[in-house]
């Protein structure tokens, strides 16, 4: 059986040098906000898109290239 019932969440993971202010500026510019880095993974982020559901049925492959 195909389980239609996938969500797409509009949050990345992302590894980048150079502090909190580097990520906030590249997340701003790229019309992300930085959630903060994660606890145990130095220089890892959580990103969310801005002004954009929570989720969606559809993948935005286009957004994940922008991180990329």
């Amino acid at each position: 059986a195909h389980d239609d019932n996938r969500h797409y969440t509009y949050e990345w993971v992302v590894r980048i040098t150079g502090g909190r202010d580097v990520v906030d500026q590249l997340a701003f510019e790229l019309g992300y906000r930085n959630l903060g880095e994660l606890l145990g993974f130095p220089n890892t982020y959580l990103m969310r898109i801005v002004n954009h559901p929570q989720r969606s049925r559809r993948i935005a492959v286009h957004l994940t290239k922008r991180l990329a």
